[in-house]
């Protein structure tokens, strides 16, 4: 049974460092945040303003995404946040800042 439990965390690993590999192949990268970091991260892109450049918007969704499916894969139990639309960050131009 030892024998048995051990090879099987070994074809875990190995199975893990595959991942990582094609990952880091296709040019991602690990990053180890704790799961409330997570959280905190996939929530921000329903803050974003309305008036983003599209691409902006499709690349926030993507990350939230891989954020959303990296919780639910740790098991993790994930609650977004929707806020309401005066919570949305609000995009200001250089010249109306001052």
């Amino acid at each position: 049974m030892e024998k048995s439990l051990t090879n099987s965390k070994a074809d875990m690993l190995q199975q893990d460092i595959s991942v990582y590999q094609k990952e880091f192949e296709n040019g991602n990268m690990a990053i180890f945040l704790t799961p409330k970091q997570v959280a905190f991260l996939a929530d921000q892109w329903r803050l974003m303003p309305c008036n983003i450049k599209d691409e902006d918007a499709e690349l926030w969704g993507k990350i939230a995404f891989r954020l959303m499916s990296a919780l639910h894969k740790a098991g993790v139990e994930y609650n977004p946040y929707f806020p309401g639309e005066n919570e949305r960050y609000i995009l200001m131009n250089k010249s109306s800042e001052a």
